[in-house]
C-alpha cells in the first residue's frame, strides 16, 4: 500500500486492521498492552512480592509480630515461620504472607482472598496502634483474627473459597 491510498481509509478501518496484526506482531496482549516476556517477568515478580523472600519491612514486622503475638487472644492459634504467620482455624489452616498479607490455605496452598472492607473503615472508630503507619501489618493482624474463628465466618464469597 502506498501513501495515497492510506487518504481513502478511514479510521474505524485502521483500528480494525492494524491493531490486532502489530498486536499479533509483537506478541502483546490486547488486555494489558504488555509482550509476553513481559507478563512473564511481571508474574514472577508478584509471586516474589505475594508469597517470596522478605524485604527489610517485613522483617520489622515480622519482628513486631514475634514480640505482640504472645499477647493476643489468639496466641494459641499463631506460629511465625521464616515468611508466614500460620494461623490455625477449626476448617483449615493458614499461611498469612509477612510481606504482602496474602493467604494460602493449607494443605494445598490455596489462595484465598480477603480483601479490607474500605466502607466498613470509614465509619469506623480511629484506633491509634504501636505500629502506626504500617497498614500491612494491621491488615495481617485481622486476617488473623478473622481467620482464627474461620467457623464464625458469614461472608459467602470467603466461605466459597474455604470450600464450604
Amino acid at each position: 500500500m502506498d501513501l495515497s491510498e492510506l487518504a481513502n481509509i478511514k479510521p474505524p478501518d485502521i483500528a480494525s486492521v492494524s491493531i490486532p496484526d502489530t498486536l499479533a506482531a509483537l506478541h502483546v496482549s490486547p488486555d494489558t498492552g504488555l509482550t509476553q516476556a513481559e507478563v512473564d517477568v511481571s508474574r514472577k515478580e508478584h509471586g516474589n512480592y505475594s508469597f517470596g523472600e522478605l524485604s527489610a519491612t517485613a522483617i520489622s514486622r515480622r519482628e513486631t509480630l514475634e514480640r505482640l503475638i504472645p499477647r493476643l487472644k489468639i496466641a494459641d492459634k499463631c506460629v511465625l515461620s521464616d515468611r508466614f504467620l500460620l494461623v490455625q482455624g477449626t476448617r483449615r489452616r493458614y499461611k498469612i504472607h509477612l510481606g504482602s498479607g496474602n493467604i494460602l490455605m493449607e494443605p494445598n496452598d490455596q489462595y484465598l482472598c480477603i480483601v479490607p472492607d474500605a466502607r466498613a473503615r470509614a465509619g469506623a472508630p480511629q484506633v491509634h496502634l504501636p505500629f502506626e503507619g504500617d497498614a500491612t501489618l494491621s491488615i495481617i493482624l485481622s486476617k488473623a483474627f478473622l481467620l482464627a474463628e474461620d467457623r464464625a465466618i458469614k461472608d459467602p464469597v470467603i466461605l466459597r473459597q474455604l470450600g464450604k
